[in-house]
């Protein structure tokens, strides 16, 4: 498939890329610019990761230390290795996000890390296992860190870039609005999270907390990342903004017109500017 940018370059893309983005809609044949529905959807991205973020992390702290028996700096300790580590692959997470796009970045690490919220929910279990081989805290300690590298990798890391990335794909000279408007909300949404996960944990306990956002993310968010999110709008015949293609662009090439999306499923109604 091929496609214009508003300057009239072409570019190429694989006719599979082209009929996965039309599964299970066509976003081309939105009423609106589907662009305001990736803003809408790249925000719940960058959301979801409030786990993954140093804000979710901290509503867990107390918790942890009374109930695993770790000093605090013990707990500093893992959680800054864990960070420090993930800092590592967070180009590399880039890298692979160019090639396999925003659609299976935000739902691979969405899946993963609801993963890492199941298995942090197990973390007394999981000490308790690895106690042969690491006797007291040092054994805790390692574990605490693996856990957090991939929770800081997959939340604060992979999420986060791929929801804040496709959005700036589907905007051109709108980017500012769009950028301001996702930062207001996850600002809002960011101040709130530590009391909702306070509250949950005072309500449930930090581990059952954990265990019901890590499922929640696998079987309810994930597949919704994976159904509305799209990478850019140039496979889709679509141009940044909502533009429409000047007479000039169309006739530069006489296949221009063959660009349209086949038809598809209509678009499922969605948040509009």
């Amino acid at each position: 498939m091929e496609g214009f940018l508003s300057s009239g370059r072409r570019l190429s893309f694989p006719p599979m890329k082209k009929t996965f983005d039309q599964i299970p809609f066509n976003p081309a044949r939105c009423p609106f610019f589907y662009g305001w529905a990736i803003l809408f959807w790249g925000i719940i991205g960058i959301i979801l990761s409030v786990p993954g973020q140093t804000t979710g992390v901290s509503a867990f702290i107390e918790p942890l230390i009374h109930d695993l028996g770790i000093g605090r700096f013990q707990l500093t300790i893992a959680y800054g290795i864990g960070t420090f580590a993930s800092s590592f692959l967070i180009t590399p997470s880039g890298k692979l996000f160019d090639r396999i796009g925003a659609r299976w970045m935000g739902f691979g690490s969405c899946m993963i890390l609801g993963l890492v919220l199941l298995a942090l929910s197990q973390t007394a279990r999981l000490a308790r296992i690895a106690e042969p081989l690491l006797p007291g805290q040092t054994g805790l300690v390692a574990l605490l860190s693996l856990l957090f590298f991939a929770l800081r990798l997959s939340g604060q890391g992979v999420l986060t870039m791929s929801s804040r990335n496709m959005v700036m794909k589907w905007f051109d000279h709108h980017r500012g609005l769009a950028s301001g408007i996702s930062g207001a909300a996850v600002a809002f949404s960011f101040s709130y999270a530590p009391t909702i996960f306070s509250g949950m944990i005072n309500e449930r306990g930090w581990a059952a907390t954990w265990l019901l956002l890590g499922l929640l993310l696998m079987l309810f968010f994930s597949p919704l990342l994976l159904t509305f999110f799209r990478d850019s709008p140039e496979p889709l015949g679509l141009i940044p903004d909502g533009q429409k293609q000047t007479s000039g662009e169309q006739s530069e090439s006489p296949a221009a017109s063959s660009h349209s999306p086949k038809p598809g499923a209509p678009c499922p109604s969605g948040p509009s500017p």
